[in-house]
Parts: structure tokens; sequence; C-alpha cells
């Protein structure tokens, strides 16, 4: 709807996506997660975007918003290694792949209150 408020903090792939798929709004741009929440909260806004795991926290903290089901952006968390470094890329990825497999990423995700991300099985490759 051409009347919607959008608003995605600048410069994070979300507020990029969403100004790249929404064609029949504008989205305004902040500097943070912080700012976009405050105008959501005074109604200066309609709408947020940005990782369902800020989003959950943060609608706790506003009662009636709720965050919707699915997503229009799914992105990676990566490791880099320096190019020629065979050994560095072999630890990093037997490192990711063990923490995948015993739980240790799900563990960590969750004392964050990240409940909702989604880990890659093993061996995923984006």
């Amino acid at each position: 709807m051409p009347s919607t408020r959008v608003v995605g903090v600048e410069n994070t792939a979300s507020a990029r996506a969403a100004q790249r798929y929404l064609k029949n709004v504008t989205v305004g741009l902040v500097k943070s997660t912080d700012e976009g929440f405050e105008l959501l909260r005074t109604s200066k806004v309609d709408v947020t975007g940005g990782s369902r795991e800020s989003l959950v926290v943060l609608s706790r903290l506003l009662p009636g918003s709720r965050v919707l089901d699915g997503a229009y952006l799914n992105s990676y968390v990566a490791v880099a290694v320096p190019k020629d470094r065979p050994s560095a890329l072999a630890y990093a990825t037997a490192f990711v792949e063990e923490a995948k497999a015993s739980g240790l990423v799900r563990r960590v995700l969750d004392s964050f209150d990240m409940q909702t991300s989604v880990i890659p099985p093993i061996g995923t490759k984006p």
C-alpha cells in the first residue's frame, strides 16, 4: 500500500532488500535499530524490517506488535580466512562443522534469546 510507512537501518542487507522488493512504498532509512523501533513505537512508521532475532526481542517491548512469519531475505554468517591458507581453512571449516554438530551453535544462539535462528545443516555452503 503506497501510504504504508516503512523504515530500515541504513547500510544493512535487510534495508537494501526492502528497498529492492517493496515497489509501492518508500523505505526510509535510520541509523540504528533503536531509532527505527522508536519511530514504530511512536507510530511515525508502520513497519520496520531487520533480523528476526532483533525484531522478536523488540516486539516484546511493543504490546500489540507482531513479527510476521517467513522472511524476505535469508542471510548466512560466514567465516573468512586469507587466500592460500589451506590449514586455516581446514581448521575453520572443522571448527564450524563440529560446533553445529555438537549443538554448541544452538546453545549459544539460545543463550542470546535467538531461538528463531535457523542453523544450516552440516556441510551447507551458501
